[in-house]
Formats: C-alpha cells, sequence, structure tokens
C-alpha cells in the first residue's frame, strides 16, 4: 500500500510531534477504525497517548488527510 500526505496533514504532523512511521502504526495495528462518509478515523493508544488519523483509502493508495492527539 502506498501513503500519500496533504500538505494540511504534513503540517500537522510536525506540528503535533507526529512521525509517519507513527500514522501508518495507527491505521495498520488501529483499535478503532470507523467511516464517516469518504474517509475512515483511525485511533490507537501509542507510546506517546492516543492518536486518531483521518484518511481516504482507494485498493492501491491510502490518503492521509490530518492527525490529532485526543
Amino acid at each position: 500500500m502506498k501513503y500519500l500526505l496533504t500538505g494540511h496533514a504534513q503540517e500537522r504532523m510536525h506540528q503535533r510531534g507526529v512521525s509517519l512511521d507513527l500514522v501508518i502504526e495507527v491505521i495498520e495495528q488501529a483499535e478503532r477504525i470507523e467511516k464517516q462518509k469518504d474517509t475512515w478515523i483511525a485511533t490507537k493508544n501509542t507510546f506517546k497517548g492516543r492518536l486518531e488519523v483521518v484518511f481516504q483509502k482507494t485498493d492501491t493508495i491510502i490518503k492521509i488527510i490530518t492527525t490529532y492527539w485526543v
């Protein structure tokens, strides 16, 4: 699977101290994933706290929209 970051996602990841490896971990090992219209929200407790990743997906690409701590 190929991961694509939006400019917004890159900016938020930088502001919030979230690495791409951590985003991928949340998506691939999510404790909860919910679908909202055309987006998905993956949630996982990490070593730094509870992280949510908002993304869209196709058969070959996962497009990261944003990420935030909850």
